[in-house]
């Protein structure tokens, strides 16, 4: 049996959110800067080129006021059969600097796996 308390659970699913905005945050400056940058500095394509960075930054960055993290899947699929725990978003995000993935696409496989088993939503 779990010893787990509800506020200790609720911390470590906003730790977890938090590092979610903290990843995506971070991919969406690298889109908005680096991108459009070396966009811009690529030659006879560097218009359509930098068009091409903005759009994509724009889509990325494009959630409005919808949460990142929409669900929680829980499983015991992870290695030797222990629990395995994934977010599910409308954004696929991951730590820019270890490229762990951090939320899962909504519209991925893995997401799409996650149906049969147990799922929390926010």
């Amino acid at each position: 049996m779990s010893t787990t308390t509800r506020d200790e659970f609720i911390a470590e699913e906003q730790k977890a959110a938090d590092r979610a905005y903290d990843c995506y945050e971070k991919r969406l400056a690298e889109l908005s800067g680096g991108s459009i940058a070396s966009a811009s500095a690529s030659g006879k394509d560097s218009v359509a080129n930098r068009k091409a960075a903005e759009d994509k930054a724009a889509e990325y960055a494009g959630l409005g006021d919808a949460s990142l993290v929409i669900s929680r899947v829980d499983t015991r699929d992870g290695p030797a059969g222990k629990p395995d725990t994934w977010y599910v978003g409308r954004r696929a995000v991951s730590d820019v600097e270890t490229r762990d993935t951090v939320v899962v696409l909504w519209t991925a496989p893995l997401a799409q796996k996650g149906q049969g088993h147990a799922r929390r939503h926010w």
